[in-house]
């Protein structure tokens, strides 16, 4: 009894104790406003996700059309869009 109330030398358990309570209350605050922070911004980021993933494949396409060039496809993809590559124009 004589420790818990701080009658021996160095600090008393209760004054520890209590820091230590008061510390976790204030991790388990910080910890909810940041998990609702992450709540509200969920949807947004997986709608930008899936419009990554879509870019992604988009430019996949187009990669693997030009690379199959003329053979791969009906139509002809233009090599570079119709200029000729050695031609100074002034």
């Amino acid at each position: 009894m004589a420790t818990y109330v701080g009658q021996r030398p160095g600090p008393a358990f209760r004054e520890l104790y209590l820091e230590r309570v008061q510390e976790q209350e204030n991790r388990g605050k910080h910890l909810r406003e940041k998990q609702k922070i992450v709540k509200a911004s969920h949807e947004p980021n997986m709608r930008q996700l899936d419009m990554w993933r879509d870019l992604k494949k988009i430019m996949d396409s187009k990669a693997a059309y030009l690379e199959a060039g003329p053979e791969g496809s009906k139509s002809a993809a233009p090599t570079n869009a119709g200029f000729e590559t050695d031609r100074l124009v002034l």
